[in-house]
C-alpha cells in the first residue's frame, strides 16, 4: 500500500476501502494520519498497481489492527498496529537479502511514491497534501530532484 500511495505504513490500517470501486488515481480513499492527527485523503499513484495486488481485498487477519478513518484511534490501537507492521519489516528483512530488505521498507516504498509523483511534474505542494506532510519536508527531501529537474528545465528552455 505504501507503494502504490506513498502513504504511510500505520495509515494502512485505517484506510476505508469501498466496494467494487476502480481504484484509479483520482479515486479518494478516506484514512485517518495519526502522526499528523488528521484526516487524510489517499489514491493510488500509478494506474492498475492496486487492482494487480488485489490490495481492495484486506485479509481478515488485519482485522483486530484496524483503526478508525474518520477520527483518532487510541493509543492502544496506535500501538498494536505499529507493533504489526514492525513484525511485517523484521519478517521481511529475515527472508529477503539486506540490500533487498532496504528497498522493500516501507520507508523506502513510501518514498518511490514520492520520487514517482515529483518525476511526473506533480507541484511539491500536491505531493505534500497528497502524502500528508510538509511541502517544506518534499522539499528538504528531495532536492537532489529539484536541482537536476533545474538543469534539465534550462537545457529545454535554451
Amino acid at each position: 500500500m505504501a507503494a502504490v500511495t506513498g502513504i504511510r505504513a500505520n495509515c494502512r490500517l485505517s484506510l476505508q476501502i469501498p466496494e467494487a470501486e476502480s481504484y484509479q488515481p483520482g479515486i479518494q480513499l478516506p484514512y485517518w494520519d495519526s502522526k499528523r492527527s488528521r484526516r487524510g485523503f489517499a489514491t493510488p499513484t500509478v494506474r492498475d498497481w492496486f487492482d494487480r495486488w488485489n490490495l481492495g481485498n484486506r485479509p481478515s487477519e488485519l482485522d483486530p489492527f484496524l483503526m478508525p478513518h474518520d477520527r483518532p484511534a487510541s493509543n492502544e490501537q496506535i500501538e498494536r498496529a505499529n507493533g504489526l507492521l514492525s513484525n511485517y519489516a523484521a519478517l521481511l528483512r529475515r527472508r529477503v537479502a539486506n540490500d533487498a530488505a532496504l528497498s522493500l521498507g516501507f520507508r523506502a516504498l513510501r518514498h518511490g511514491a514520492t520520487a514517482r509523483l515529483l518525476k511526473s511534474g506533480m507541484q511539491p505542494l500536491l505531493v505534500a497534501d497528497l502524502l500528508s506532510t510538509s511541502q517544506q519536508q518534499v522539499e528538504a527531501t528531495y532536492s537532489d530532484h529539484y536541482r537536476q529537474h533545474a538543469v534539465t528545465e534550462t537545457a529545454r528552455l535554451l
